[in-house]
């Protein structure tokens, strides 16, 4: 026959421990001061691990911004915005850091070569970030894409990746610039020079994403 019954405890302790164990809190709180271990399924119900709770190194939270049309560009001199591409990101807390990543395929006639700078805005205050030094500060940038073969049909994949510290809990929004070595060319994005419908010819995706990591 079962029996129901309530076993009223605040502390169990093991007889050979010389600490308490398991602590129960007055909200029905449980604390563990050893290891955890689980043999059966572990069910949180509408409570969860709060993120000022996880160990440093987590992935508190992912933003991903994507755009998939072909872009052209004429005669870039100067440092331009590339369009339609971006990430917002609310950071949970001010020690967090954010790591931002970009990937795309972009093409440039006559096969010279773009310089890319990541670019934050957050509240009153923008400005470019992760360049690199030494060169000459009209050109030095956060990476570069080098030209390709024919232009009509030839991309090249960028990549690149920085782990920024906002040190805010306001909005950030990552972006990026561009600017050809040689200005009067155009350069091509996410398609090449060539947009006619052949099986040598491929539209792409580009992507940025931001990840904030705990500390």
């Amino acid at each position: 026959r079962l029996v129901m019954s309530t076993i009223r405890a605040a502390n169990i302790q093991h007889p050979s421990s010389a600490n308490v164990n398991i602590l129960l809190d007055t909200s029905g709180g449980i604390i563990a001061n050893g290891n955890f271990t689980a043999n059966g399924s572990f069910t949180t119900g509408s409570r969860a691990i709060s993120q000022s709770s996880m160990p440093a190194g987590s992935i508190l939270q992912v933003q991903q911004g994507t755009y998939n049309t072909r872009m052209v560009y004429s005669s870039v001199s100067d440092w331009r915005l590339l369009d339609n591409l971006s990430v917002s990101i609310t950071p949970t807390s001010s020690s967090s850091k954010i790591l931002i990543s970009c990937s795309f395929a972009a093409s440039c006639a006559s096969m010279t070569s773009c310089a890319f700078r990541w670019y934050r805005a957050q509240g009153s205050g923008a400005g470019y970030i992760c360049n690199g030094t030494g060169y000459s500060t009209d050109w030095d940038a956060s990476f570069r894409n080098n030209g390709t073969g024919d232009p009509s049909y030839h991309l090249s994949m960028a990549a690149h990746e920085y782990l920024d510290s906002p040190a805010t809990t306001s909005a950030i929004t990552y972006r990026l610039y561009f600017r050809n070595y040689d200005g009067g060319r155009t350069n091509y994005f996410n398609g090449a020079s060539d947009s006619s419908s052949n099986a040598d010819r491929s539209y792409c995706i580009m992507t940025m994403t931001a990840k904030e990591i705990a500390q």
